[in-house]
């Protein structure tokens, strides 16, 4: 069973920490109550990158299609956003990430949207 874990964005100071509780929850801090209203929540896929790094929602990763060509696997890099899609974690267009070793995990959404080409 995989772990269940969360981290969020905070929208106003343009951090990325890790969420002690789940995606409906309140915490307190410094006398205030958050309500996550100020922040983009992301759930852990259950998943590690190739170097051992944590694979969460909303990451952008590099990886590898692989074609054949003359009987001999060519690899083309692609770089694309981890998403929750059809019941499984999937990255680029409905390639479930689960089957996939060389994932890397370069960066998020939130800091590095210009690595999504659209």
């Amino acid at each position: 069973m995989r772990e269940i874990k969360f981290r969020a964005w905070d929208k106003m100071l343009k951090e990325m920490f890790e969420l002690p509780f789940g995606k409906n929850m309140f915490w307190y801090e410094e006398n205030r109550v958050n309500d996550l209203t100020d922040y983009n929540v992301m759930q852990f896929t259950g998943l590690l990158d190739k170097n051992g790094k944590e694979i969460y929602e909303g990451d952008i990763v590099k990886w590898s299609s692989y074609t054949l060509k003359s009987g001999l696997g060519e690899g083309h890099e692609k770089i694309s956003l981890v998403r929750f899609e059809e019941g499984a974690w999937q990255i680029d267009s409905s390639f479930n990430m689960a089957i996939y070793s060389d994932i890397e995990v370069i960066s998020n959404i939130y800091e590095n949207p210009e690595l999504i080409k659209k």
